[in-house]
């Protein structure tokens, strides 16, 4: 270190010293080993109950989530969700959303798209079991006096 002396006060002025960046380097080097960066370009790392696995990166489009590969260095697969399910938002490797399932009322049954009326579900009244209507959620059973189902025009 070297001391100069400026107007009565001490200013102290830090002389490089290389052997610090050597053991940086060494310090960055073992942090950066135990930073989850070791899966190579375009792969993710996934943890799995037992181990880490790293898996190829897809993408999938809406109505499917998904299934991290179960074996170091594969693929993910895209998987549709199920009958009573949807998923309206694509979903990739790096953020995977899961699957939404559909709580219809016990009058109603799953519907491809949501209703326009009333609750906001991918539901529709159950016609085939005699419920009708245009709102999921306050379906009615129509039955006439011989115990039939009757329809609503």
């Amino acid at each position: 270190m070297t001391c100069l002396l400026m107007n009565s006060s001490i200013v102290r002025r830090k002389v490089f010293k290389p052997y610090k960046t050597k053991r940086m380097t060494i310090i960055l080097t073992i942090l950066l080993s135990f930073s989850g960066a070791d899966c190579p370009s375009g792969f993710v790392r996934h943890n799995s109950p037992s181990k880490e696995v790293c898996c190829r990166f897809i993408s999938c489009s809406p109505g499917t989530f998904v299934q991290p590969c179960q074996h170091n260095m594969t693929s993910d697969v895209c998987l549709p969700c199920a009958a009573t399910s949807y998923l309206l938002d694509s979903t990739n490797s790096s953020f995977q959303y899961p699957c939404i399932k559909t709580n219809c009322p016990p009058e109603a049954t799953t519907s491809t798209a949501f209703s326009r009326y009333g609750c906001r579900l991918r539901c529709k009244c159950d016609e085939e079991r005699g419920y009708y209507g245009k709102d999921p959620c306050s379906c009615k059973r129509i039955v006439d006096k011989k115990n039939k189902v009757r329809n609503i025009i």
